[in-house]
């Protein structure tokens, strides 16, 4: 699949399923936060500012929104208390999930579909995978 087609039919389903993330910094926040859990180091504050997505000003702002909309948790770490964790809330990562698998399964629908119309096109039997020969009015003789 081309590459336009592929971001373009995962911005869609983004569009669709994830409309609470209205910037470059939002995506990317969310994106670093989920990361970041999934590998069982969740990030807090500073390594979030660390990661360099936007200004202070910006990031925080943007945290603030995604806090109040219920994407972004925080919670305490169990090893110190006085460090604040930020994890995806579970409805927000089951979004994120469907939203992969439905990229993925539109992805192999479309494979599929261009391996079918290639096949096609070069006359390629459905079973046997062979194409068809060329006739030889078609083929052009080099002296």
């Amino acid at each position: 699949m081309e590459p336009f087609t592929s971001i373009r039919r995962v911005r869609v389903l983004q569009k669709k399923h994830l409309p609470f993330l209205k910037t470059l910094e939002d995506f990317d926040m969310v994106l670093e936060i989920g990361y970041y859990e999934e590998t069982g180091n969740p990030v807090n504050l500073k390594l979030l500012l660390a990661l360099k997505i936007g200004s202070v000003a910006t990031m925080q702002r943007r945290l603030a929104r995604l806090k109040c909309l219920g994407v972004v948790k925080q919670v305490r770490a169990s090893h110190d208390k006085r460090n604040l964790l930020l994890t995806i809330s579970p409805e927000v990562r089951e979004i994120y999930r469907k939203v992969c698998l439905g990229s993925l399964i539109e992805e192999r629908k479309s494979r599929h579909e261009g391996k079918a119309w290639r096949a096609h096109r070069s006359g390629a039997g459905s079973r046997t995978g062979e194409a068809k020969p060329i006739p030889a009015t078609q083929t052009s003789a080099r002296p």
